[in-house]
């Protein structure tokens, strides 16, 4: 069996890869907020701490 390059589907097949990789940027992006809030959380909280020992 021998494909023929169609251009509508190749078309179809790079918006698809321009999606995917647009959500797998804003799943990167949201990955570092929710890590960069837990540390500075993290970092509050042991503040806290520190004050309330001193």
């Amino acid at each position: 069996m021998s494909y023929g390059i169609n251009p509508n589907n190749l078309r179809r097949e790079s918006r698809r890869r321009r999606i995917e990789s647009w959500a797998s940027f804003w799943i990167l992006l949201a990955t570092c907020y929710v890590v960069l809030a837990i540390a500075v959380g993290a970092l509050f909280i042991f503040n806290q701490l520190l004050k309330g020992t001193i």
